[in-house]
């Protein structure tokens, strides 16, 4: 797959563990991440859904869009915070089912029906009912028994 010039290749191995190699500017380094369900391939990110239930992210992270507390870019995999946690994210994002990313903001699906987004948030897409950035998830307001998520560049999509 070509990203603008950034090759990323993904190698499913025999245990379901995800490989990555990515080279250029944001690369995402080499090597197991997790037994991996679901991924999703951004521009600069690649937010993951490990067999676990947890959300993962690693890549460009300029306005949040791993959801771990901060802006700093990552070459491995880390651990996307709970909802509202502080910058320290010491309780991180479970019970997920199903993930999804926009250019810059991604999307969880929890267990219980529920949506979570983090991010880049000019155009609302994070749908908390503003438009300010989160580095970490905030829950999708007026959703419930949600079944599946969807996110396009700049808005996100709920079923």
């Amino acid at each position: 797959m070509n990203m603008r010039g950034q090759q990323l290749t993904i190698c499913p191995k025999q245990s379901k563990t995800l490989f990555r190699l990515l080279s250029g500017a944001y690369g995402l380094g080499a090597g197991p991440a997790a037994i991996v369900l679901a991924l999703s391939l951004t521009l600069f990110a690649a937010p993951t859904l490990a067999q676990s239930g947890t959300a993962l992210a690693w890549g460009y992270n300029t306005v949040g869009q791993l959801g771990n507390g901060t802006n700093t870019d990552s070459k491995v995999p880390v651990q996307v915070c709970a909802v509202y946690a502080n910058a320290a994210c010491s309780s991180y994002l479970t019970g997920v089912t199903a993930i999804a990313g926009g250019i810059y903001h991604s999307l969880a699906l929890k267990s219980d029906g529920s949506v979570r987004a983090w991010g880049w948030n000019s155009y609302g897409q994070l749908g908390d009912g503003t438009t300010t950035d989160s580095t970490v998830p905030v829950q999708v307001l007026g959703l419930s028994q949600v079944t599946a998520i969807a996110s396009g560049a700049y808005h996100s999509l709920a079923l």
